[in-house]
């Protein structure tokens, strides 16, 4: 009989010991599934023109400082034969916007970007589009909707976006005359700030 009692004791203890790692565990799964669960604004999700993203980037961002050569490319242009490539423009500061039919954000800021191409291109300076991981009739489309004028080029399977370092659309570079990129625009343009940072690699 005492027997049986500390069998059914040693037993109880050890579903219990059992019922309480189980309950740890789940506890310590569950904290790093909401941790893994995207928050709005937390990261910047990679571009997947199967899943059409929502407004990834809705702040305007103000530009930041940088001074490192820019990855060169031979991409294809859109909607017009042949390619182009960015030491082609060596000479001239470049403004390189990286987008996407998909991307919500473009579209609010593609006006704004034709606007200012519209007024400092006749300042020599070059605004070229690069599309990303799109369709070309979906680009195409785009393009007319928000009457973006300038060139694009496409970068169909991401492999430029890649070498950027881009996790997410829009991004802007601004490219001086000797290849450097001097100022980066994670997000949607901010008109003011992005003018200023223009003005200051026209007038260096």
């Amino acid at each position: 009989m005492t027997l049986r009692l500390r069998q059914s004791r040693g037993g109880a203890r050890k579903l219990m010991l059992v019922t309480k790692v189980a309950l740890a565990v789940g506890a310590a799964l569950g904290m790093l599934a909401a941790f893994a669960v995207p928050r709005p604004g937390a990261t910047r999700s990679p571009p997947q023109p199967s899943q059409p993203q929502g407004p990834l980037k809705s702040i305007s961002v103000l530009p930041t400082k940088v001074d490192r050569p820019a990855p060169g490319f031979i991409l294809p242009l859109l909607n017009a034969h042949g390619t182009q490539s960015l030491t082609s423009l060596r000479g001239k500061v470049v403004v390189l916007n990286f987008w996407a039919s998909w991307c919500v954000a473009c579209r609010a800021e593609a006006p704004q970007l034709e606007a200012l191409w519209r007024r400092y291109r006749r300042r020599g300076v070059v605004f070229l589009g690069v599309d990303v991981k799109d369709t070309a009739p979906a680009a195409s489309a785009f393009a007319r909707r928000y009457g973006v004028t300038y060139a694009s080029v496409v970068d169909a399977a991401g492999s430029t976006t890649a070498t950027y370092g881009i996790l997410g659309l829009p991004d802007t570079y601004i490219v001086d005359p000797h290849g450097n990129i001097r100022f980066i625009i994670i997000g949607e343009i901010d008109p003011a700030s992005f003018r200023s940072a223009l003005d200051r690699v026209l007038a260096s």
